[in-house]
C-alpha cells in the first residue's frame, strides 16, 4: 500500500529527473513501425504467473500518450520487454535504479500489428527481464 502511495505522489508532483533514453526502434517514420511490429510479432508474453517482489509502477497519461515506468528499486532493469494487458509489447532500454522511462503508447504493438493507442483501457503492465517477470503497480492514471 506505501508504494502505490509513492506512486500516486510521483504523479501528482511529476518528475524533473526523468532520465533520457533512446528506444533503438522508437520513431514516427515507417520502417520504426515496421521494426516495433516485428518485434511484437515474435516476442511472446510468459506462460508464468508474474512475480509481485519488484519495487516498480506505472503511469499511464492521456494527455500525451505515453506510459511511463517507475523503478523504485536499487537495481537498473535492462532492457525489458514492458508488457500491456497481456499483448501489447514495447522493449525499454533501461530503466535506472530509481528512475522512470516514458514510452509513447503508439510504439506498443501487438503480434498482429495493431497498436496500443487505438486501444482505450489499459488495465495492467508487466515487466519482463533475462532474469524475471513481475507484475508493475497501477496503472495509475494522471
Amino acid at each position: 500500500m506505501t508504494k502505490l502511495g509513492v506512486l500516486c505522489v510521483v504523479v501528482l508532483a511529476g518528475c524533473s529527473s526523468d532520465p533520457s533514453f533512446h528506444n533503438p526502434f522508437s520513431g514516427r517514420d515507417d520502417a520504426s513501425r515496421a521494426k516495433l511490429a516485428a518485434y511484437a510479432a515474435q516476442a511472446r508474453y510468459p506462460d508464468t504467473e508474474p512475480r509481485s517482489d519488484l519495487s516498480g509502477g506505472a503511469i499511464v497519461s492521456s494527455h500525451n500518450d505515453t506510459v511511463r515506468i517507475v523503478n523504485f528499486s536499487d537495481r537498473a532493469l535492462v532492457e525489458p520487454d514492458i508488457w500491456v494487458n497481456g499483448s501489447f509489447v514495447q522493449r525499454a532500454g533501461t530503466v535506472p535504479a530509481r528512475g522512470i522511462v516514458t514510452m509513447a503508447r503508439s510504439g506498443f504493438y501487438n503480434n498482429r500489428g495493431d497498436v496500443l493507442s487505438s486501444i482505450g483501457n489499459i488495465q495492467r503492465i508487466d515487466i519482463q527481464t533475462h532474469d524475471g517477470f513481475w507484475r508493475l503497480l497501477g496503472p495509475v492514471k494522471d
